[in-house]
């Protein structure tokens, strides 16, 4: 498979993780009609998809430019686990596995080796959503992750 081009990179790492296109844009949260524009070269994502993407462990430099290996070497095998014990904790609002998924990515880019305290990220996302209810305002989801990365790694380096 030639994989010289984005579109083709986005395409061998659907295929790499045996779903449909309609499988993978669930999974990561794009919608369908913009996955189909990415494997076809029509659209290239931007951040918040590259991050949404980057969900599935996908190396991000290896998706935009084809140097290294598809998987990042770290520890996004432990993302599963970290998402089925966030939704177990407390059933939560159809967004909270997206923002999950995608601050554990985050936190694991930022921190390869770190554990991820999964009672504290889920209280922390809880917190957040909370306020955008609140206070009636959306943080657009790459801003969103953000501020669910910061506060993590803040209250988790806080002083007890």
């Amino acid at each position: 498979m030639d994989i010289s081009t984005v579109a083709a990179r986005i395409k061998a790492l659907r295929q790499a993780m045996d779903k449909t296109q309609a499988e993978i844009a669930a999974a990561t949260g794009i919608p369908l009609p913009t996955w189909k524009k990415y494997e076809t070269g029509d659209r290239e994502p931007g951040a918040a998809s590259l991050v949404a993407m980057a969900t599935t462990g996908v190396d991000l430099h290896w998706l935009l430019t084809g140097e290294g290996d598809l998987w990042r070497q770290n520890s996004y095998s432990l993302l599963p686990d970290i998402l089925e014990r966030i939704k177990n904790k407390a059933p939560a609002p159809k967004g909270k596995k997206k923002y999950a998924a995608a601050t554990a990515t985050k936190l694991n880019a930022a921190e390869p080796t770190a554990d991820v305290n999964v009672e504290l990220l889920a209280a922390v996302i809880d917190s957040v959503e909370k306020t955008e209810r609140h206070s009636g305002g959306r943080l657009a989801p790459a801003q969103k992750i953000e501020l669910i990365s910061s506060l993590y790694l803040k209250v988790q380096s806080a002083p007890l």
